[in-house]
């Protein structure tokens, strides 16, 4: 899965590189969007991700600033009932930051269905309608059918996807009668 993934992002690094020079996404409903707790929480997984591609690429000898996410958000003092404390969006994200809280859906995604103590089938397929709503979204603020961000994914549909995927034909490989595998 993990080389899968990684050559099919190599392929598609260009188109991704276009979308993200599309630069800042000033759209009310992603913007809302991100002042959600939940959205900050997936924030917090892009972070993670963009700071363990950085490691990798520090490692590789190679520059890890281009993993850096700007701060979009700062802390407000406030806390929610279960104690976290609550951020004030203060910058608008750009199309790689909107990409990589994406990426931290996905993981949150991942994670609930493969953990012991995972997710009802309920929250991943609400959050799986969230991700898909939120993406919808950021292709319509970028330029809708011709959204550079859209063309990249046409192009890469990404991790979970491609994982989603790869399982299922390795799950329904061995349902096959020896026909249709032909």
């Amino acid at each position: 899965e993990q080389n899968l993934v990684a050559e099919l992002r190599k392929n598609a690094k260009t188109v991704y590189d276009d979308a993200y020079a599309y630069g800042d996404v000033d759209d009310p409903r992603i913007i809302e969007a991100l002042k959600n707790p939940r959205f900050q929480e997936f924030w917090s997984r892009a972070r993670s991700i963009a700071d363990t591609e950085a490691q990798a690429a520090k490692l590789r000898g190679e520059d890890p600033s281009k993993y850096a996410l700007p701060e979009i958000y700062k802390p407000s003092g406030k806390f929610d009932a279960n104690g976290n404390e609550i951020l004030e969006l203060t910058k608008l994200p750009d199309v790689r930051t909107l990409d990589y809280v994406k990426r931290g859906i996905d993981a949150t995604i991942e994670t609930g269905f493969n953990s012991k103590n995972g997710m009802s089938k309920a929250e991943a397929n609400a959050l799986k309608d969230l991700r898909n709503v939120y993406v919808n979204a950021i292709d319509e603020a970028t330029g809708g059918a011709n959204s550079p961000y859209l063309k990249a994914r046409k192009e890469y549909g990404g991790d979970l996807e491609v994982i989603q995927a790869m399982r299922s034909g390795m799950n329904d490989f061995n349902k096959l009668d020896h026909e249709q595998v032909i």
